[in-house]
């Protein structure tokens, strides 16, 4: 009887503690970006504003008190009256990191459809690292609120066909929320799915206020991969007798090998897209799909440079010998007019854009920039008052832009006018636009990661040395993950400076372009300007 006494009077103290945990603690961190969610697995936090920069200078980032990015929800019975309703659902694309908040395609849209005529109310209904399962799950949360006219699903198949795939749980390292985030699998009978998560007992667990508070402060010593690798082997894939590929993700791009989780991949996002249309039709709205294209379908510059030098100097192939980078597109296109489903694919504008601007309209770790997102709202309002878009064209020609016509020969880069980040990695602290008291051209601290010709002749790095700064100070030129140095050269004080890249052997001309990495002293990551890059010059 004790026994059965201290029970009921633990339960009840642990309950009264979850209650009050419940009512009174705001949902935890899970990582440095996202808050946990136990239906969604995670979601970003509410009201942020930080302090951002991008070439037109200082903004700011904002995430409205639902964390989304975008204008404010109506309260409940607040509905506006007076037009077209739309809701824009997706993933990071959505939340728009290092993009103004007028660019965004929630807030663009509304001007672009009053230059057309038309009335609407927009919303975003978005966080990072989502998949299509999730994002129908948000939908539907904030769906009777909104009442929405049009349902923008914004789908990006290099991320979303993996988040949406149990069996390809923890393989990658693109989808760190695969620790958290609930699947939707479907079963035998059409239009129904069962709720299940990699990790099923923590899910559980989860559902206690107190639970995830505690686990949040153990996930603070946890490192991301070592949390990916926990996850186990959701399911063993086969051995593959074909050429490995830099990366998981990039399985996308080539037939799946039967049994290996990635055949499972279109057949789950497929019935997912199914069911979302369905809600759509539900909520009697129109639902339009926009699918978003990855960075290396679009255009062949840093990224993809770097994979196949790295792929010629492990003795494979390039990249482009061994996928089809117009795969997902061709995957959809019948998919969506075998059922019905509106859509607006971005791969061919976005290539378009690139060749006719000569800019790119990525920022470097692979999201869309202002100009990107405006591209988007642009061609989205036009669908929607036009009615229906240019559909995809699958044509084997069809390839992504190469930097070799964005910067004929005699190559003349100058960074005091424009980024060109289309050469450069992330690694650099940031450009620095004209118009300042002081010269423009990329800042570096340590090193910088860039793309430099091959057959050109020498090339010619030009910039100048901080004042203010510890000298006699070494430049070095590297190429990265490769042992030795190309070219070192030192100097006593600030100023201009000036490197000359030697011509390259004759293996080393297989690629057109290739990465280098430059090196300014000892290794340093306190942010602290050393280095301005104003120009790479080479031909001519």
């Amino acid at each position: 009887m004790r026994l059965l006494l201290a029970g009921l009077a633990a339960g009840a103290a642990f309950s009264t503690l979850e209650l009050a945990a419940r009512a009174l603690l705001a949902p935890p961190a899970v990582n440095a970006k996202l808050v946990a969610d136990a239906e969604l697995g995670y979601r970003m936090p509410a009201d942020v504003v930080l302090s951002h920069r991008d070439d037109g200078g200082p903004f700011e980032y904002r995430l409205n008190s639902l964390g989304f990015r975008g204008p404010e929800l109506p309260a409940r019975g607040e509905l506006a009256q007076d037009g077209q309703r739309i809701v824009v659902v997706g993933d990071s694309f959505m939340t728009g990191w290092g993009v103004r908040g007028e660019d965004m395609p929630v807030n663009a849209l509304v001007p672009e459809l009053a230059r057309r005529g038309v009335t609407a109310h927009a919303w975003a209904l978005a966080c990072d690292d989502y998949g299509t399962a999730q994002e129908l799950l948000l939908l539907r949360r904030y769906a009777e609120r909104l009442r929405p006219h049009t349902v923008v699903l914004c789908l990006y198949p290099p991320n979303d066909t993996i988040n949406n795939t149990l069996a390809l749980a923890g393989r990658t390292t693109i989808s760190p929320g695969d620790y958290f985030r609930p699947y939707l699998v479907p079963t035998d009978q059409p239009g129904e799915f069962e709720l299940r998560h990699a990790l099923p007992l923590r899910s559980l667990l989860r559902r206690s206020q107190l639970f995830t508070l505690a686990e949040a402060r153990w996930l603070t010593g946890q490192d991301s991969d070592e949390l990916r690798l926990s996850l186990g082997t959701v399911h063993a894939a086969p051995a593959d007798p074909r050429p490995r590929l830099p990366g998981e993700h990039l399985e996308l791009f080539r037939e799946p090998l039967e049994g290996s989780g990635w055949d499972e991949a279109w057949p789950v996002t497929e019935a997912l897209l199914l069911a979302v249309r369905d809600e759509a039709l539900r909520l009697e709205a129109r639902l339009v799909v926009v699918v978003i294209p990855n960075l290396l379908q679009v255009e062949h510059g840093y990224n993809a440079y770097r994979d196949d030098e790295k792929q010629l100097r492990d003795g494979g192939r390039p990249l482009s010998e061994l996928v089809d980078w117009n795969r997902p597109e061709e995957v959809l296109e019948p998919f969506f007019h075998a059922n019905g489903i509106e859509h607006l694919v971005l791969l061919a504008p976005l290539r378009e854009e690139l060749r006719r601007t000569a800019s790119s309209s990525y920022l470097f770790h692979g999201h869309l920039n202002g100009a990107g997102h405006t591209l988007l709202a642009r061609l989205l309002a036009e669908h929607l008052v036009v009615g229906a878009s240019p559909c995809f064209a699958a044509d084997p020609d069809a390839h992504p832009v190469d930097v070799e016509e964005l910067f004929p020969d005699p190559l003349h880069v100058d960074f005091r006018t424009a980024s060109r980040h289309e050469l450069l990695a992330q690694d650099w602290i940031g450009w620095r636009p004209p118009g300042t008291e002081e010269d423009a051209g990329w800042e570096l601290d340590a090193r910088g990661t860039l793309l430099l010709p091959t057959r050109r002749g020498p090339v010619t790095l030009r910039g100048s040395l901080a004042p203010g700064i510890r000298f006699p100070l070494e430049l070095r030129l590297r190429r990265p993950g490769v042992k030795g140095i190309l070219v070192r050269r030192r100097f006593e004080g600030p100023g201009p400076f000036e490197l000359v890249l030697p011509e390259p052997e004759p293996a080393l001309r297989e690629l057109p372009w290739i990465p280098y990495q430059l090196e300014v002293g000892a290794m340093r990551v306190d942010g602290r300007v050393r280095l301005l890059l104003t120009a790479i010059e080479a031909g001519g």
